[in-house]
């Protein structure tokens, strides 16, 4: 059997494994031209090696029998990524993506894709483009980034991982129309340089779900999205939830569950930013709350079931904003630093467990 090289098509079929669990192994860095596994490929296989190698496949990897994707090192591709749900691809190492070409295609098909995903162009002068072929199936452990280039969904959901990262000023353009759903763990960072178009449905919902005690951050470049769904479960609360990167763009509806009995919460909204309505729902003594800038929003309502120590069950501080109603359960420590806030009902709940303050800047007493 030769061993292949750069221009070579490596092809796996049913004439490929003998018995069940066979194992092509990998010993050194390598690359080939192009590789399918085919719908015949019997035995469920393994792509493994020895040591930490890394496979460059220099124009489309196809996978479509069962397999699987056992390398420790990094997988490059420099066109398209076809596969589909019975290939487990137990691989944590990144997955580069790299391409002069527009008409690149990531398609899991079913695929629960565990590794980490980089995407970037391969000359100097080029603009290539990726689009999904199927809904991009991530980990919430791994990293997704995009450096160069165009990418779209195609209608299609994305679970993009522990973040979505595009804070580069590289050339770059997105399209996300038609998209239901974005899953993200902690982070969505879209920088503004360098971004030559840019499309989000306001019905397109962003959710962000962490089982970890951790920090979220929502950056859109300036950008509109849709609604945003954050669901921190865990007792050890979060330092911060950032809403950064905002001037003159479009939020949707808003929702924060935060079940997770320990303390200190804070969710901080910067820039100039038009919300939809905005529901913080807690379980710890309080959540601080800030608004800078001059924000609206629909409604604003923070409510919590916590009643024990703390007077206050949130603390707002909020600047010029302007909203249709504000409400919330169980007490507020509303502070106007030398703003003037404008709602049309202002809805504080006082009951013998939890009182309510609102105070200027020069003003401290309840």
């Amino acid at each position: 059997v030769c061993i292949p090289v750069l221009a070579d098509t490596v092809i796996f079929d049913s004439n490929s494994f003998t018995a069940a669990g066979g194992n092509v192994t990998l010993t050194q860095d390598a690359g080939v031209r192009y590789m399918l596994w085919t719908s015949g490929v019997k035995g469920d296989p393994s792509f493994v090696n020895s040591g930490t190698r890394n496979f460059t496949i220099y124009n489309d990897l196809v996978i479509d029998g069962a397999m699987n994707w056992n390398i420790t090192g990094w997988t490059r591709v420099e066109h398209s990524f076809y596969s589909n749900a019975d290939v487990d691809w137990n691989s944590t190492n990144w997955m580069y993506f790299y391409s002069d070409s527009t008409d690149c295609i990531v398609d899991h098909n079913g695929m629960n894709f565990n590794g980490s995903s980089y995407f970037h162009r391969l000359g100097n002068s080029s603009f290539p483009g990726w689009s999904l072929a199927s809904d991009y199936r991530g980990n919430i452990d791994r990293d997704w980034q995009f450096h160069w280039g165009k990418f779209t969904t195609n209608g299609h959901n994305m679970t993009a991982g522990y973040r979505f990262w595009s804070w580069t000023g590289n050339a770059r353009a997105f399209d996300f129309s038609g998209t239901d759903s974005i899953r993200v763990r902690r982070g969505w960072e879209l920088y503004n340089g360098g971004l030559q178009s840019y499309a989000f449905d306001s019905t397109t919902t962003m959710y962000f779900i962490t089982p970890h005690s951790e920090n979220m951050v929502i950056n859109p470049g300036y950008q509109d999205i849709g609604n945003v769904v954050i669901d921190h479960n865990h007792n050890g609360g979060w330092n911060y939830i950032d809403f950064n990167y905002m001037n003159g763009n479009h939020v949707g509806d808003v929702t924060i569950n935060a079940p997770g009995s320990n303390s200190y919460k804070m969710v901080r909204l910067y820039g100039y930013t038009d919300y939809g309505d905005f529901k913080v729902t807690n379980n710890g003594p309080q959540v601080n709350f800030y608004t800078y800038n001059n924000n609206t929003f629909h409604n604003v309502d923070l409510t919590t079931t916590y009643t024990a120590n703390s007077n206050y069950s949130a603390y707002w501080e909020c600047y010029n904003i302007d909203a249709d109603t504000a409400s919330f359960s169980q007490g507020v420590d509303f502070y106007m630093p030398n703003t003037t806030p404008e709602f049309n009902r202002f809805l504080p709940e006082t009951s013998c467990l939890k009182i309510s303050r609102i105070r200027g800047a020069s003003y401290n007493s309840s």
